[in-house]
């Protein structure tokens, strides 16, 4: 079901009932110009620019968009330790944690039924590109279900946006529609996701999605990234949030598997 909001996305967010019941038939809700675009090319910009002081300091100068991102590949080749650090800041900007707690994004999900909305974990931003990868995993996800990892209330929803235009050939995020219903399906682990092999090729449905638009979906859909065949990155950003009024949450005692401390040296 794709949803066309009205261009005051700023202060208030229609859906109707069926739309609504969609998303639980379905598992997933497409949000067409969620989002003013400026505040979307901002997260990307802050971003870019954490990598832009590193390549600076290394006698490297991109005049364009393409100037930077071939830098920026030769950068992760040459010095993988500053690459990763520039990768940790960007999920710390201000611009991607305003976004994650923009009204409209918590409307939606009140809307979807969450009746009391905390935040699962940080806001996740992805640079994702096989030249940017040391194994295949962290450019192209294969099938699996958030929920595994978070661990939250069955109601719990991911919120994946792009920070450009996603088609296919870029790697648009793929899902199974209605596997929400199906509960958890993992199957094994690998990095941290809860793999999942029982589903074809032709059981996925590609998600393009443009800059302003936004998917929810259950934590416990089924989706996967795309292949990325082109020559960029696809930058995107998750965000997950979880409700504490579910009562099967209150009875697993609201597990938090997530850990932040200072590393050890």
């Amino acid at each position: 079901m794709r949803v066309q909001l009205k261009p005051t996305y700023y202060n208030h967010v229609t859906l109707e009932p069926e739309e609504i019941q969609s998303y639980h038939d379905n598992g997933f809700l497409i949000t067409k110009n969620l989002f003013p675009p400026g505040d979307i090319h901002q997260v990307r910009k802050d971003a870019i620019n954490i990598f832009k002081r590193q390549l600076a300091f290394r006698g490297f100068y991109p005049e364009t968009y393409e100037e930077f991102e071939k830098d920026l590949y030769t950068f992760f080749q040459e010095d993988q330790e500053a690459f990763i650090n520039c990768g940790k800041h960007m999920q710390h900007t201000v611009s991607l944690h305003q976004l994650s707690l923009c009204p409209q994004i918590l409307e939606v999900l009140k809307k979807i039924g969450l009746s009391y909305v905390t935040i699962c974990t940080r806001p996740v931003l992805f640079s994702h590109s096989k030249h940017l990868a040391v194994s295949d995993i962290y450019h192209t996800i294969p099938p699996h279900q958030d929920m595994f990892s978070m661990k939250g209330s069955l109601n719990s929803v991911v919120v994946w946006l792009p920070l450009v235009n996603v088609t296919k050939s870029l790697g648009a995020l793929q899902i199974v529609p209605k596997t929400h219903k199906s509960g958890l399906m993992t199957s094994g682990i690998a990095e941290g996701f809860g793999l999942v092999d029982q589903f074809k090729d032709e059981d996925f449905i590609s998600v393009e999605l443009d800059v302003g638009d936004a998917l929810f979906f259950s934590s416990f859909l089924v989706h996967r990234s795309g292949n990325n065949s082109t020559e960029s990155i696809r930058w995107s950003a998750n965000f997950r949030y979880n409700d504490i009024n579910d009562p099967n949450f209150i009875a697993r005692k609201f597990p938090h598997p997530y850990i932040y401390k200072p590393a050890d040296k």
